[in-house]
């Protein structure tokens, strides 16, 4: 790694699943409301959870995101996965990609999800100045450093930034928990990006 660097935060992100409505009301019962237990940005997390359905009678309860989003989308680690029986893709989350099958079941219902569950690609919440300071723009890559017993280096973050009217003004990673425990980075919470060479 070499250049500039940006010291960031480093969040460890755990499955979760973003519902549109109407999948919400097969599993829920028509016009049910998520209700807000935590505040996650934009996001926030709900009181309720979904039952997710892998392969061989496998499976574990998720929690769900709200508000509700255009479509339906689960977010796993590797390990999460394979330990209901799934090895789904690399993916982003929000897009409509060749994602893998997945069953969701709730109290009133369930919803087969054709492109339904992926791996979320590890990515950095930029602040305006630091995206200048760093000269990237949106869809970017980063390099990420983790100074702990175990230092780790991870390529290819993708970068989001924040728009310059929000008032933020610190930089968040997100990894899921593989990334996060195998890098110890909850020693610190802390990290440094940079362009990569």
């Amino acid at each position: 790694m070499s250049g500039k660097e940006i010291k960031v935060n480093v969040q460890a992100s755990g499955r979760h699943v973003h519902l549109c409505q109407s999948d919400l009301d097969i599993l829920f019962g028509e016009g049910y409301i998520l209700e807000k237990k935590k505040p996650l940005g934009g996001d926030f997390l709900s009181t309720s959870k979904v039952e997710v359905i892998g392969k061989d009678g496998k499976s574990c309860l998720c929690s769900i995101l709200g508000p509700c989003r255009n479509i339906s989308q689960v977010e796993f680690s590797i390990t999460e996965a394979r330990a209901i029986g799934l090895n789904p893709p690399l993916g982003d989350s929000g897009k409509n990609e060749n994602y893998a099958p997945v069953t969701l079941k709730g109290p009133k219902g369930t919803v087969y999800l054709e492109q339904g569950i992926f791996v979320a690609k590890r990515h950095v919440h930029l602040c305006w100045n630091h995206a200048q300071a760093l000269g990237v723009t949106e869809g970017d890559s980063l390099d990420l450093r983790i100074d702990s017993e175990r230092p780790t280096v991870f390529k290819d973050v993708k970068v989001r930034i924040i728009p310059k009217e929000a008032p933020v003004h610190d930089s968040d990673v997100h990894l899921d928990y593989d990334e996060y425990n195998a890098s110890e980075a909850f020693r610190s919470g802390i990290g440094y990006v940079t362009k990569g060479e």
